[in-house]
């Protein structure tokens, strides 16, 4: 039921990523335009600020919406399930989520290597091709445990 929540991010059963938000008069919805790629990580985000929501993919805005009316004081987040009478629960995974308070800014690039502090596989540290080859999350420039050298030894 659409009165149990306040925020929602969920992907529609076309595997469509989709944010809605509770308004005093039902609710404010928006999706992105395309079904997210199967068996590929995706960045996704959504922000609101009290008054605009925005649907972010790979860092880059997709669509946002004015949201007229919110009614979000105190009512819980999901995140992964779609509501209504028989919930329809994310069947993939989710991976390092993060809620803040303040919206990331997406030019955030402190070690200038053309990727966003947040995508960086090596923040902090200058490394233009994004390398990560045991993909676990630390860029090989960074990586304190690599074993793909071990690997391509053996």
């Amino acid at each position: 039921d659409s009165d149990d929540w306040a925020w929602s991010l969920a992907l529609t059963s076309n595997m469509v990523p989709a944010m809605k938000v509770k308004t005093k008069n039902g609710q404010a919805a928006l999706g992105d335009s395309a079904a997210l790629p199967i068996g590929k990580w995706t960045h996704i985000a959504a922000t609101f600020d009290g008054a605009m929501v925005k649907l972010y993919r790979q860092g880059e805005l997709v669509t946002l919406l004015q949201v007229f009316e919110p009614d979000v004081t105190d009512l819980p987040l999901i995140m992964g399930a779609s509501g209504g009478q028989a919930p329809a629960y994310f069947a993939g995974f989710l991976d390092d989520v993060t809620i803040l308070a303040t919206a990331l800014d997406f030019a955030d690039d402190p070690d200038q290597d053309g990727t966003p502090d947040f995508l960086d596989v090596c923040p902090g540290e200058s490394d233009p091709d994004q390398l990560d080859c045991d993909e676990d999350g630390f860029g090989d420039e960074c990586d304190p445990v690599s074993s793909c050298e071990e690997e391509e030894g053996e």
